[in-house]
Parts: C-alpha cells; sequence; structure tokens
C-alpha cells in the first residue's frame, strides 16, 4: 500500500515541475529536475512528514499532517513556481497579502512545531525552527480548504500571480 496516493492534479504540478516520482520501503521520493532538491513524503506512526533534501545539505522537515490532501497541497504550492517558471509564467503562486491566519484557523507554537488547527482539527505542523515556519504556516492556511483540483488550475493557467483563494 502506497504511503501517499497522489491525485492527478498534484500529478499534473509535479510534472510541470519536471519532478520524478518513485516509491520505496522510506516513503514516496519527489525529485525536482536533476535531484538537487528531493523530497520525502514518509509515515510517522503519527502522521505523514514531508521532508526536503537538498544536495550535500542536511535534511529539513518541512510539514506534517494527518490528512495526506494537507500535506499535497502544500507540496503543490511548495513546487507550484517551478511548475510556473518552466511554463514561462510569473513563479509567484501564492503571494502572502496578510500577515494574520485566515479566519477559522489558528496557529500557536508548542512542542511539536507550529501547528495550525482548524477548530478541533489539526491541519499542520511546522518546524518552529525553520525561519520560514510561521509565514509558510500562516501562508497554508489561505490555501488548506481550497481543492487540489483548483490549486492545480491556478498554478498551470493563471498567467499572472493569483490572489490567496479563500
Amino acid at each position: 500500500m502506497s504511503v501517499l496516493e497522489l491525485p492527478e492534479a498534484a500529478r499534473r504540478v509535479l510534472g510541470a515541475a519536471r519532478c520524478s516520482i518513485r516509491e520505496d520501503e522510506d516513503g514516496y521520493w519527489i525529485s525536482e529536475g536533476e535531484g538537487e532538491i528531493r523530497y520525502l513524503v514518509r509515515r510517522t506512526p503519527d502522521h505523514l512528514r514531508l521532508v526536503r533534501y537538498d544536495r550535500g545539505d542536511d535534511p529539513l522537515w518541512q510539514m506534517s499532517a494527518d490528512d495526506a490532501v494537507d500535506l499535497v497541497r502544500f507540496l503543490m504550492v511548495e513546487l507550484g513556481p517551478v511548475a510556473r517558471q518552466y511554463r514561462g509564467l510569473i513563479p509567484v503562486v501564492f503571494p502572502t497579502f496578510d500577515p494574520g491566519v485566515s479566519a477559522g484557523f489558528d496557529r500557536r507554537i508548542d512542542d511539536e512545531g507550529i501547528v495550525v488547527r482548524q477548530g478541533d482539527r489539526i491541519r499542520g505542523v511546522f518546524p518552529a525552527e525553520d525561519p520560514f515556519g510561521v509565514s509558510r504556516s500562516t501562508d497554508f492556511t489561505w490555501y488548506a480548504d481550497v481543492d487540489p483540483d483548483r490549486i492545480s488550475e491556478l498554478i498551470l493557467t493563471t498567467s499572472v500571480a493569483p490572489a490567496p483563494p479563500g
């Protein structure tokens, strides 16, 4: 059984970003371009975890999520600028216009990291030690409820940087 089933919308974005995808005993490996940047999606006892590997650097935890679709959304937006650039579009995907979290979301730092909640549900956990953790977790709240097909459409077909969906 696969660690993560990638919806067709995610496969379109990853394909446009020229990513290769392979599965092994560690999980799903997603390699961008020549493999200089690789992502590993693996299941831990508690949730799915996305780790980024840059050639020659230590692995960097990017995000954890209980729901695979939340992790897929994050990965699509993470690779969206690369996909747009290969298509000759402005590489910005979802610029942050508001420094706060989207309505209905809460973001707190605890022992796990930066925890994004929507009501009682944890939607994602981001590394507190990452200098971009706060901004990534904030941005995530603005697209966490957007259908992956809509995210794919915004990334692959919009000729200008779209406003945040929501």
